[in-house]
């Protein structure tokens, strides 16, 4: 019962809970197609669990698929655990669960970058928001 209760309340989460970095909400998908687009990732995924956001990247063939909950990301793998072969689309993919020392430079790297995309977004409202001198008036 108490985890229905918190599977429940994962539903009913915020926003702003979207974009926290929690440990154990990141899944690698490797070996992708190479035209394939986040688009495409995010609607395979959203049949079997709704990802927060998908971080593909095209030179490596692979994307981090990042879940509000850890509960949403182990539900997504174990999907997969007994499959010999996960494919998206007709593409044969893998999976496996960020850990350890790897999720904890993804979460400090994507966190440097909010912190980073932040203060330019506080920037540019100071920057539009000051008044322009009136030195040519006098």
């Amino acid at each position: 019962m108490e985890n229905q209760d918190l599977f429940i309340s994962c539903f009913k989460q915020t926003n702003s809970d979207i974009n926290i970095l929690r440990e154990g909400t990141l899944i690698k998908i490797k070996n992708l197609p190479n035209k394939i687009t986040k688009n495409e990732i995010k609607i395979w995924i959203s049949h079997f669990v709704e990802p927060a956001y998908v971080d593909l990247n095209n030179e490596k063939k692979e994307c981090i698929i990042r879940f509000s909950y850890p509960i949403f990301a182990d539900s997504f793998i174990n999907l997969f655990k007994e499959k010999d072969e996960i494919k998206l689309n007709e593409y044969i993919v893998q999976l496996e669960k960020l850990e350890g020392e790897e999720e904890k430079k993804y979460i400090e790297k994507v966190k440097g970058l909010q912190e980073q995309f932040e203060k330019n977004k506080k920037n540019k409202k100071q920057k539009f928001s000051e008044k322009p001198a009136d030195n040519n008036l006098k």
